[in-house]
């Protein structure tokens, strides 16, 4: 998974303020993903990283930080 590139995504289309982001923070707590940034990261993974995220994977734990996102991606890669 390209962690920069995820991060790039998430500053410029999901941070209001613009600021960085560390790869552990929790982007639930910051209020960076809400439902629709769910959906937005999802489809960026999906494109970007060439996998399928099933519906029982979309949980808060897997989308709770860059790094939760990075290790959901090598599960799917890994099946």
């Amino acid at each position: 998974m390209h962690r920069a590139g995820l991060i790039k995504y998430i500053q410029t289309n999901l941070l209001q303020d613009n600021g960085a982001i560390d790869a552990d923070e929790s982007l639930i707590d910051r209020g960076i993903v809400d439902s629709i940034g769910l959906m937005q990261i999802m489809q960026f993974v999906e494109t970007n990283e060439g996998v399928r995220i099933p519906d029982h994977m979309v949980t808060p734990e897997n989308f709770q930080s860059v790094t939760a996102i990075e290790q959901m991606v090598e599960k799917l890669r890994a099946t």
